[in-house]
């Protein structure tokens, strides 16, 4: 009999190829709201895997990655789930637009509760363009060498605000890694397919 554990390891894998492949289907049909939809899953389905291999669900590495100071701002009481009873559907890091703002919700591993980060959808249109100035789609780039992000004022952005937006647009699926060559756009406009993403993205303070 085959070990279970590998063998749920494979199928989820699976899943999640498969939920990848549909993505960028999605998106070289420019059906937004479809990727808008499927990029929370298959985040959800990779988290679980990195249960399977590792134990424990991990952060991604953008998460505490960048330096500087990262503004953690810890959720009250009420929203904080115990070390021990997260439970499989505390998927992290979580994405909610909160009228002008995006907040990331994520799992602090040290202090074992959810803190979250925010940045204003101008910031993050800032750094799409940022990302996409200059650079044609699948052309690698490295955070280390765009920062410091400014704003079209010249005020630096935050070094957390802008993996904030580069986390979600990974979450998105129009950005993905490139090993050591950094970061890669998979789309052909990216402020275009952020804007559309954000359009489409439920206001939580309206619910």
């Amino acid at each position: 009999m085959s070990d279970p554990i590998s063998t749920a390891q494979e199928a989820i894998a699976s899943t999640e190829q498969r939920l990848r492949t549909l993505i960028q289907t999605a998106l070289e049909k420019q059906r937004y709201s479809d990727v808008a939809k499927l990029a929370p899953l298959a985040d959800a389905v990779l988290n679980i895997l990195k249960t399977v291999r590792n134990g424990e669900v991990a952060l991604r590495s953008a998460d505490t990655a960048g330096g500087g100071k990262n503004d953690d701002t810890f959720l009250p009481q009420t929203r904080i789930a115990s070390a021990t009873g997260r439970g499989s559907d505390a998927v992290y890091p979580r994405f909610e637009r909160h009228g002008d703002k995006l907040v990331k919700i994520a799992w602090s591993k040290k202090d074992r509760r959810e803190y979250e980060h925010r940045a204003s959808s101008e910031v993050i249109f800032r750094v799409a363009e940022l990302f996409q100035r200059d650079r044609t789609s699948a052309i690698p780039f490295k955070m280390d060498s765009l920062m410091p992000f400014k704003t079209r004022s010249g005020a630096e952005i935050p070094s957390y605000q802008a993996y904030l937006a580069l986390a979600w647009f990974r979450s998105l699926g129009v950005i993905e890694p490139r090993g050591e060559n950094g970061y890669a756009i998979v789309v052909d406009n990216l402020r275009s397919t952020i804007g559309n993403a954000w359009n489409r993205l439920p206001d939580a303070l309206n619910h």
